[in-house]
């Protein structure tokens, strides 16, 4: 999870023989900081605990190679520098065909549980979903149990490994949407969505049926998809982008905490059967 940053620091002024490494190593780790929080989903206190941990092994010292880094360019005087034709420099082709490095054993990708991960608690929270959102799409779901051409949509979800709180998830955001086009949401509606997977509030007679459109794979991935930020939530970790990285999300919640894996026990979500 990351975006593209542009970090402003201290001018350089003459050949960098003047910077103060102490100095100029603090400004680094300032921004660095920031730039990892960011694409971090440890709450504030975690990572403030890693970056002084990192710092009691010697990061301070590790930042730089003995002098700033613009002090070691001045090696190469700018004039020379200017002169130096690096566009036209031709890169060896075994320089672009080599494979990447594997990253180093701390920045590989995890696997294992990740904080907060129990797979009694996963089914807890799983099972709330059932007795919620069954109870929230109590007029849908024997709507859509005589739909077949949403059936149709189902077994194909199923066939993709989705389980069926997925599709729970995937229809009370679709409504909590169709709702918010009707009527706007207040800021407790809107609050409610992030904070929960599913808008709290029965269905009523008076509810128009959920459009086709809304029942669509392509929506009900989108509608799906809406429930990452609460699934992060719910383990304590914290989003901390302006647009967050959904697709790592899902890696995440789905590597980590149990999201394709993890079911718990419920009545069949249709009143007929698919396919019955």
């Amino acid at each position: 999870m990351g975006s593209d940053w542009i970090v402003d620091l201290s001018p350089v002024t003459g050949d960098g023989s003047a910077l103060d490494p102490d100095a100029t190593s603090l400004e680094l780790m300032a921004a660095l900081t920031l730039v990892l929080f960011e694409a971090s989903l440890a709450t504030w206190d975690r990572h403030k605990q890693a970056i002084e941990s990192a710092y009691e092994r010697g990061l301070h010292h590790k930042l730089t190679a003995g002098r700033p880094y613009d002090d070691v360019a001045g090696v190469v005087p700018r004039d020379v520098f200017d002169k130096m034709n690096r566009p036209n420099i031709r890169l060896p082709d075994e320089w672009r065909t080599a494979d990447a490095p594997e990253p180093g054993s701390a920045l590989r990708w995890r696997k294992e549980p990740g904080p907060g991960y129990t797979r009694r608690k996963s089914g807890d929270m799983i099972a709330n979903r059932y007795r919620k959102s069954t109870e929230i799409l109590r007029l849908t779901l024997p709507r859509l149990a005589d739909d077949q051409e949403f059936q149709a949509t189902y077994r194909e979800l199923l066939r993709r490994g989705w389980k069926d709180w997925h599709v729970l998830l995937a229809l009370a955001n679709a409504r909590f949407m169709l709702r918010s086009r009707r009527e706007r949401p207040t800021r407790a509606e809107i609050d409610d969505l992030i904070q929960n997977p599913a808008l709290p509030g029965v269905e009523t007679p008076d509810e128009k049926p959920l459009p086709r459109r809304y029942l669509t794979t392509e929506c009900l991935t989108h509608m799906r998809r809406m429930g990452f930020l609460a699934g992060a939530q719910l383990w304590g970790l914290e989003v901390h982008q302006d647009t967050p990285d959904l697709d790592a999300l899902e890696r995440l919640l789905g590597d980590r905490y149990g999201y394709w894996t993890d079911d718990a026990p419920h009545p069949a979500l249709f009143a007929v059967a698919p396919g019955g």
